[in-house]
């Protein structure tokens, strides 16, 4: 198997057209929509505990849709931009994905469908988070009214990079998602999945500036800044201490807010890469992902001194 050569990857923009040409149809049945349309469909089996679907901010967004004349919906910037990524596909294909697959067992199968949304929030009461993508049942989704693009072509596409690479890794290593209910092991094992896949995606996205710019990451910005990795790195230690020590449903919070929301995950996880990448070499990087996340903080603490290891 070749990573390249075999890889089939494609955009589905249908959800974005039907919301921005047809938003009165929507509007006819909403919970019906979100329940047919497959990038919505992703959205709510994604959304984490605690941040469910806020599909209010969803509905007033379409409704302010309705009442434009067709010709001003189709102009609408966010609308623009999603039709600007699907003619992006031949640049995904050609320089995207050689990069990928760089950082991936040569039998990794990258078989994606990066599905495009619009206007989706997270929040209980009222719209608080606008995720910018993720990936759900092997597809990506890509929030293209998220405001981190800017409609900034190169910043999206670092982004599915980013994306796409979680698919090659789930060629070799099992989800361990975030449940309502969860034994302490298996929340250890859901932080160690995180820092690696997670970690992983961040640091090869990261290595793409050449391919897909990306300017003013917050995540990236962290990474290049030591006091920001030593920050982030003592807090991931601190909350595998606390889940260690406490009850699950005393620190599952803790592990939303600080591993994603404070992007501990991304960043640690990232450097711990880095750090792999840079001392052991890339194919004792690509090695972690087939032996699993025990494996990658294994080689990470080899390299590293003993202030910055992390427990197992």
């Amino acid at each position: 198997m070749n990573c390249v050569a075999d890889a089939r990857i494609e955009f589905d923009v249908s959800s974005v057209e039907k919301v921005f040409r047809t938003p009165e149809e929507v509007l006819q049945d909403v919970d019906a929509f979100w329940k047919k349309e497959t990038a919505y469909q992703m959205a709510v089996g994604w959304s984490p505990p605690g941040y469910p679907i806020h599909i209010g901010g969803f509905r007033e967004k379409v409704e302010e849709l309705a009442k434009q004349p067709l010709e001003e919906r189709e102009q609408n910037p966010y609308f623009r931009f999603a039709k600007t990524l699907v003619d992006s596909i031949t640049r995904i294909r050609s320089d995207g994905l050689p990069h990928i697959c760089s950082y991936l067992p040569r039998e990794s199968k990258l078989v994606s469908t990066i599905y495009l949304a619009c206007f989706i929030f997270l929040g209980k009461d009222k719209p608080q988070f606008v995720p910018s993508a993720f990936i759900y049942g092997g597809s990506s989704c890509l929030n293209v009214t998220s405001n981190q693009w800017g409609s900034d072509e190169n910043s999206a596409l670092n982004e599915i990079i980013h994306e796409l690479y979680h698919n090659g890794y789930e060629t070799h290593q099992l989800q361990c998602p975030l449940k309502d209910e969860m034994s302490t092991q298996q929340l250890l094992a859901h932080i160690s999945w995180q820092l690696h896949n997670e970690g992983m995606a961040t640091y090869v996205a990261y290595k793409a500036p050449h391919i897909f710019p990306k300017d003013n990451d917050k995540d990236y910005a962290m990474l290049e800044n030591p006091s920001e990795v030593s920050r982030l790195l003592g807090n991931v230690k601190k909350l595998i201490r606390d889940v260690s020590t406490k009850l699950p449903t005393d620190v599952k919070e803790d592990v939303i807010k600080v591993g994603i929301s404070e992007r501990a995950f991304y960043v640690t996880g990232a450097h711990m890469a880095r750090m792999i990448n840079d001392k052991a070499g890339q194919n004792m990087l690509i090695e972690s992902v087939i032996k699993g996340p025990k494996h990658f903080l294994e080689i990470y603490n080899a390299q590293t001194s003993p202030d910055e290891q992390i427990p197992l």
